[in-house]
């Protein structure tokens, strides 16, 4: 059986209205997977749901689908942000796909004190994100918003949404324990870089309203593990 393919449009798709695919897009589908004028892909946009696509046309380099019926709406994720340090190279990559695989609605960067890495690529990681869309099943891309210093996000967080701390150096409540005594339905995850969040970074996070400082266990993480550790939980608690 033939593995069908899935791509990501890049522009809103109309049933029967032709599709210029990119050109890494073009290339991916002939010289990678091999496919043929008039075989059948999965076609998504992030914004209207997912579609099947015949491909219509196919040069070198260009390659066009046309949208032949619809097959999902748009799954969005339970309404959970992420905001996180970057850092080094991979383990960013590896954050930004977990991100996506796992299910966020928003990326934040966001500068701390012991931020190591500052030359950020935030084109690179939208690529990044729908590669994993792409091969994990979902239809939804995140949105990777532009970065900022930590100060400024949380002064400009909302009201109505509670910011979970993940703080390395708290031994408790745990993320289960804070869920059950109070409304977690809209959140952020907060991560800090690998040098840990400073003193006073602790400190302003600690006396702002609806930021809850929890631990992820006994052992200290490293940031895309921790990231990692803390959407499951999430997921496990407030997914169906």
């Amino acid at each position: 059986m033939v593995k069908i393919v899935r791509l990501y449009s890049g522009v809103t798709i109309d049933l029967l209205q032709p599709i210029t695919l990119s050109s890494t897009s073009a290339h991916y589908l002939q010289n990678v997977m091999r496919r043929k004028k008039g075989d059948k892909v999965i076609v998504f946009d992030g914004k209207s749901g997912e579609y099947e696509a015949e491909i219509k046309y196919m040069s070198r380099g260009t390659v066009t689908l046309e949208p032949k019926k619809k097959l999902a709406e748009v799954s969005r994720p339970t309404d959970i942000w992420v905001a996180f340090t970057p850092i080094k190279k991979i383990g960013t990559h590896f954050v930004i796909e977990k991100c996506t695989e796992i299910g966020v609605r928003k990326i934040f960067p966001i500068f701390t004190e012991h931020s190591e890495n500052k030359n950020l690529r935030i084109d690179k990681w939208k690529l990044n994100s729908i590669e994993a869309v792409e091969q994990c099943g979902g239809n939804f891309i995140p949105e990777i918003r532009e970065n900022t210093s930590l100060g400024e996000f949380v002064d400009n967080f909302p009201e109505d949404r509670k910011l979970i701390f993940c703080n390395e150096v708290v031994k408790e409540p745990n993320l289960r324990e804070i869920f059950t005594k109070d409304n977690f339905s809209k959140a952020c995850i907060l991560i800090g870089p690998e040098g840990g969040f400073s003193d006073k970074e602790r400190e302003m996070l600690s006396s702002r309203k609806n930021v809850y400082s929890v631990s992820l266990g006994a052992r200290i993480l490293r940031a895309e593990t921790a990231v990692t550790v803390a959407l499951a939980v999430w997921h496990s608690h407030f997914s169906t």
